[in-house]
Formats: C-alpha cells, structure tokens, sequence
C-alpha cells in the first residue's frame, strides 16, 4: 500500500508514505512548520499496488488539515494544531517549504 500528498495546483507528488497516518503527520508537521496555508493545496490520495487499480482520494486543502488533526488527536495551537515533529525527507520538506513562500 501506498499513500501520496499530491500539490494540487501542479499535480506535483510531494511525497510517497507507506501509512495514511505517516503522511497526515507530514502534514501536521508542515502546518506547525509553516503554517496551514502550506497544505490548502494538497491532496492526500491511496495508490493502489495494483498498476490497473485504482487512485482513491481521500482528502484534500482544508479536510486534509480536518483529518489530520481527528486522526492524530490533534489539540488546536498556534497555527492550528499542536507541534508534532516528524522527520520530513529531503525532498518533502524541501516541496513543503517551496509551497509555503
């Protein structure tokens, strides 16, 4: 199984998790980061090992941010959610702050 955070905007992949709940605490991370404005335009979607099957959506912009926060039991904070800190990897962060400017 595999979970994608995709920008919306550009259809860029920002990145590859094997967990939904690995990737909504990327997004947690990020909204802590740099704020909820980094994640509006992200989508959260399941793809199917299955080269045929399917790309289900799950979330997106502000029901990603909702997801997240019921997932992970998020306590609402200075920008919106309590600090979570996940290792990002190299390219995520990197996608993540690009957004944020």
């Amino acid at each position: 199984m595999s979970y994608a955070l995709i920008e919306l905007d550009t259809g860029n992949i920002v990145g590859f998790f094997p967990t939904e709940r690995t990737a909504l605490e990327v997004v947690l991370d990020s909204i802590h980061r740099f704020g909820v404005e980094s994640v509006e335009t992200l989508g959260l979607a399941f793809n199917d090992p299955d080269p045929a099957g399917p790309v289900r959506r799950i979330a997106a912009g502000h029901e990603l941010v909702q997801l997240a926060s019921a997932t992970l039991k998020a306590v609402p904070g200075e920008n919106g959610v309590t600090r979570r800190r996940v290792p990002a990897t190299t390219a995520t962060d990197a996608a993540i702050h690009h957004r944020s400017k």
